[in-house]
């Protein structure tokens, strides 16, 4: 499965005091939607994360916290592609290195000011 990974260190969100998701249990809602990144967002029923729509893709969103310090929470979010049953048979439509969503989301956490990139792993 292709999906990126952007590692974020941060200490607006304490993952103890982030309100955890009804149905998964896990913080994380709230680091999705910081990026304003003008995406139309759903929640999807039986998933572990969040439907995130572009102009041309849908994907998966997911995130997780947890300390790195005292001070500083670690975050990871997950980006995934949705592709249809037919694109993976045929190989197609698949995540790039330079995805659209992936750089917005780099882009825009970057412009926080009180996030910090430390890691991004592409698996495309």
């Amino acid at each position: 499965m292709a999906h990126h990974l952007i590692y974020v260190i941060t200490d607006r969100f304490d993952p103890a005091a982030e309100q955890p998701d009804s149905r998964t249990g896990c913080p994380g809602v709230a680091v999705l939607r910081t990026p304003d990144a003008g995406l139309r967002y759903d929640r999807p029923r039986e998933d572990w994360g969040w439907y995130a729509y572009t102009a041309n893709w849908s994907y998966m969103l997911g995130a997780g916290g947890e300390p790195e310090s005292d001070q500083d929470f670690h975050w990871i979010i997950a980006i995934n592609k949705r592709r249809s049953l037919r694109d993976h048979l045929f190989r197609r439509n698949k995540m790039l290195a330079e995805d659209e969503l992936s750089a917005t989301f780099e882009r825009l956490l970057d412009a926080q000011g009180d996030f910090r990139i430390t890691a991004i792993e592409r698996d495309g």
